[in-house]
């Protein structure tokens, strides 16, 4: 039986965001590995055999497995819940910002506020390409986003520098940061 996930209100949760299946169901399709954090098959599926890897790592870098009806996945939530015995109520956070890292231990069920603060990597647009350090005349400022509020750390000789003073203050003012 499929019901719809009522407390799921993240993007993140579904490709299609369709009804989800129950732990049982899920459980009646995978089977979790808690050493390796990898889901294998209980069933055949199509090409596939029994006691093989399920999912697949789409361009996001996350592991996405197929459920009857040609539904899409997130695996680490799929593993919560089979983990947990209920979906997760926010987003699933990759503690060590591995995204194919999905032992249980480290997953964790956080608002997203919470999993944007374990944030690891600058934006593709970052002109450094270094977190929290952006170019500012011939220095570059360090600032760090607080509750929606950007907070000044100030400025710096070089960008590794300002890096140095965003880790240093994301490590006291993010309760999510893992870094």
């Amino acid at each position: 039986m499929i019901h719809t996930a009522i407390q799921t209100t993240t993007a993140e949760m579904l490709v299609n965001k369709a009804d989800v299946p129950t732990v049982e169901e899920l459980s009646a399709l995978f089977v979790y590995d808690p050493d390796s954090g990898v889901l294998n098959r209980t069933r055949r599926v199509g090409k596939y055999a029994v006691g093989t890897v399920a999912g697949s790592v789409a361009k996001n870098g996350y592991v996405y497995v197929c459920i009857p009806g040609g539904r899409k996945l997130l695996a680490h939530r799929v593993i919560w819940a089979m983990v947990t015995g209920a979906w997760p109520l926010h987003q699933v956070d990759h503690i060590d910002g591995h995204r194919t890292n999905n032992r249980i231990g480290n997953l964790r069920d956080v608002p997203h506020s919470m999993n944007n603060e374990n944030n690891r990597h600058a934006l593709p647009s970052s002109k450094t390409g270094l977190l929290g350090a952006s170019p500012n005349c011939d220095k570059f400022r360090a600032q760090i986003s607080v509750r929606g509020k950007a907070r000044y750390i100030g400025l710096f000789a070089s960008s590794e520098a300002a890096h140095a003073a965003y880790l240093a203050a994301k490590r006291s003012l993010h309760a999510g940061c893992t870094i």
